[in-house]
């Protein structure tokens, strides 16, 4: 009975501003695969198990403390526990119980268990896909299932507030989902799994933030890392996509940008992959040409991009201009990282076999 009387009210009273689990779940999720700290406070406040009889709020306000700890092993009892009695207090689609859900996911990944994860994140990726649909073909007639009535209704707002608003954000909701779903997968080696779902995240976001925002730049680029991871299935569309980065970088942040200069060596790299020399190269002097607006002629920053052309120019045969590039570029290394390190090392290398093919022999 005392389960099932707690309310939001009791966790806004617990000090928690938010809804369970929704910082907690993000936070899980960007920091990949950190480690934990080892240590463990053993006291009757913070020990995971015996807490059957702890309320809502106090299990929110826990499971918040130990994952903003980092303290995954601490924390895997408690979300565990907190999902369980939010699925059985307000139901299994619950915005609480989903929310704590992704969580429990988040949670499962920072200990390695990244299959568990995923199950977790397919498990919330089906539920909120289901309703968004329903919000998305609401109609009191309509055969929609009783738990998931329930979840749309504890989803409203104020009365009177607009339906499209709550569709926007269970749209937004899902959207953060599929992202986090395509990260688990892309880092458990599985690119063309996340694909998909990255694409269905982009559509989504398009829709409820529209073209230009920090969100469908950030999925965009997702994007076009797991085309790319893909292999041959997704070379193809790695360059548009790649492109409409540049164009959504650009109205965003300016042409004179570093987001715009990388997102030219990106395209330079892609095409490259492509057997696109000309074009590559393209890119790659419209990246050195803002990397040296922006931070000079000797910049680390500006050495990379050198590094990047003068290998697509030893790449193409044109040794001359190759070789008066990765001199340059030494130069910077050298002077920025040592003649020892091993970026410098690197560029002697190059160097070694653009004169070796020039039949510069004694100098190489």
């Amino acid at each position: 009975k005392e389960l099932r009387d707690a309310t939001e009210s009791d966790l806004l009273v617990a000090g928690q501003d938010r809804k369970p689990g929704k910082h907690s779940a993000h936070s899980c999720f960007e920091v990949l695969r950190e480690q934990s700290p080892n240590s463990k406070q053993e006291s009757s406040s913070t020990q995971p198990g015996g807490s059957s009889t702890a309320s809502l709020a106090e299990l929110a306000t826990l499971s918040a403390q130990l994952v903003d700890d980092e303290r995954w092993s601490d924390a895997l009892e408690v979300v565990a526990e907190e999902h369980e009695l939010n699925r059985l207090a307000y139901g299994e689609a619950d915005p609480h119980t989903l929310e704590v859900l992704g969580t429990y996911a988040g949670v499962l990944w920072q200990l390695g268990r990244g299959e568990d994860a995923r199950e977790l994140l397919e498990e919330l990726v089906e539920k909120r896909t289901a309703l968004v649909v329903s919000l998305g073909n609401r109609d009191e007639d309509d055969d929609t299932p009783d738990w998931l009535r329930t979840a749309e209704d504890q989803l409203s707002g104020p009365e009177g507030e607009d339906k499209e608003e709550q569709l926007q954000g269970a749209q937004a909701e899902l959207a953060d989902v599929l992202v986090e779903l395509a990260t688990v997968l892309s880092e458990m080696g599985r690119p063309a799994e996340a694909v998909p779902l990255l694409r269905r995240a982009l559509a989504l976001q398009t829709t409820t933030y529209g073209e230009t925002s920090f969100d469908v730049l950030t999925c965009n680029d997702m994007l076009a890392r797991a085309l790319a991871d893909s292999g041959e299935a997704g070379k193809a569309e790695v360059v548009p996509t790649l492109r409409r980065s540049l164009d959504l970088k650009r109205a965003m942040h300016g042409e004179a940008s570093q987001e715009v200069a990388d997102c030219h060596n990106e395209l330079a790299v892609a095409l490259q992959d492509m057997g696109e020399a000309a074009l590559a190269e393209t890119e790659a002097r419209s990246a050195l040409s803002l990397h040296i607006d922006l931070f000079g002629e000797t910049h680390m920053y500006t050495g990379t991009c050198i590094s990047n052309l003068a290998t697509l120019l030893q790449a193409q045969g044109k040794l001359h201009q190759a070789e008066t590039l990765l001199r340059h570029c030494l130069r910077i290394y050298e002077a920025e990282l040592g003649p020892t390190h091993e970026d410098s090392v690197e560029v002697i290398a190059s160097l070694v076999d653009v004169l070796w093919f020039l039949r510069r022999v004694d100098e190489a």
